[in-house]
């Protein structure tokens, strides 16, 4: 696992291409924020994620606006403590 201990954001991870990119680094051993402007698909991609035996944070909002940006950087420094990979999808 080349990615253990390592924190990955990968936003659009809702998405067909998102989540394959999320579950991929999960696959590779690290834990993801999820974020996606839809819930239940970012959810759903958590879930996937969570089956394989590592950890999802699930973040809503769009990367178009800075309040959202925050609010996803804020929740996976106080789940993660550190983000070691950003994806922007």
């Amino acid at each position: 696992m080349v990615l253990e201990g390592k924190i990955a954001v990968v936003t659009g991870a809702g998405g067909l291409i998102g989540r394959h990119i999320a579950k991929t680094l999960a696959s590779d051993g690290a834990d993801i924020v999820v974020n996606d402007m839809v819930e239940q698909t970012a959810k759903q991609t958590a879930e996937e994620i969570e089956a394989m035996g590592r950890q999802a944070l699930v973040t809503i909002g769009s990367v178009a606006k800075a309040e959202d940006v925050d609010a996803m950087v804020e929740a996976a420094l106080e789940r993660f403590g550190r983000i070691d990979i950003m994806v922007n999808n």
